[in-house]
């Protein structure tokens, strides 16, 4: 039931990434967002999510969502290639002190 959903792939990498720690860094997992995106299967996404979360980079953490919040707050096109505009002013939103907390309360 769950063919075509992409989970193979995702176990698959989950393997290689699991093995590249293994054998790239003792076993231990990378802390910053940089080294993560380095892991086979890790996307900007989580490694930036994983690094401020878990090790408190202040690193911003870009998804649909927040692309369509900033691209309305700055008035952008969504046709314009805007991408590096959004990292960067989502990098300029990060909390230094807190960069994996919630907003919410």
């Amino acid at each position: 039931m769950w063919s075509g959903l992409g989970y193979y792939r995702r176990a698959r990498m989950l393997l290689k990434a699991a093995q590249f720690v293994a054998s790239q860094y003792q076993g231990v997992l990378p802390q910053t967002a940089a080294e993560l995106r380095l892991l086979p299967g890790v996307g900007a996404y989580t490694a930036a999510a994983v690094a401020s979360i878990a090790h408190g980079e202040p690193v911003a953490v870009v998804d649909g969502n927040v692309e369509r919040v900033l691209c309305r707050m700055k008035g952008w096109g969504a046709a314009a290639p805007v991408r590096r505009k959004i990292e960067e002013l989502a990098a300029c939103l990060v909390s230094p002190r807190r960069p994996g907390a919630s907003t919410r309360r």
